[in-house]
């Protein structure tokens, strides 16, 4: 037992300690909930991590074993792991509130649910300064919020 207890302080203070997806999520916790979110995030961990400690030690591992078993948790693992990678796409799609060069992109206020409603102008990709290639607004009429930074332009080949 104490070897078993060794080996899961081990690889858990491995995963801790390799910055990763949960490390980059609990200092973003860290710096809107304080102190806290760290004692939250172990806590959290703990709930999860210590059952599986327990089945293990009780002899499931004996089960994953059978190849039918180690197929079923792997697709129930890549399951979660598309649900996840989902709703973090989604909340980042939702939570976008960006001022363009074509006025506001805001997915809260748009028309439909995670929908942004940006006003027409027309745009013309001109040879930059910062960039190889820039775009301006050339033409307004239809949006006259937006101002125009250039005038169109010819295409020579």
């Amino acid at each position: 037992m104490f070897a078993l207890l060794m080996k899961v302080m081990t690889i858990s203070a491995s995963g801790a300690f390799a910055p990763g997806p949960l490390t980059t999520a609990i200092a973003a916790a860290g710096l809107k909930k304080g102190w806290k979110a760290g004692i939250y995030a172990s806590l959290g961990h703990t709930v999860v991590e210590f059952p599986l400690v327990l089945i293990l030690s009780a002899g499931v591992a004996a089960i994953f074993k059978n190849r039918a078993a180690m197929i079923s948790v792997g697709f129930v693992g890549a399951a979660f792991l598309l649900v996840f990678g989902f709703s973090t796409i989604r909340d980042a799609i939702r939570t976008t509130n960006y001022k363009s060069i074509v006025g506001p992109i805001d997915f809260r206020t748009g028309p439909l649910p995670n929908c942004a409603q940006t006003p027409l102008v027309i745009g013309q990709w001109f040879k930059g300064k910062k960039f190889p290639y820039e775009m301006s607004i050339v033409d307004n009429s239809t949006a006259p919020e937006i101002p125009t930074n250039a005038a169109p332009q010819l295409i020579t080949y």
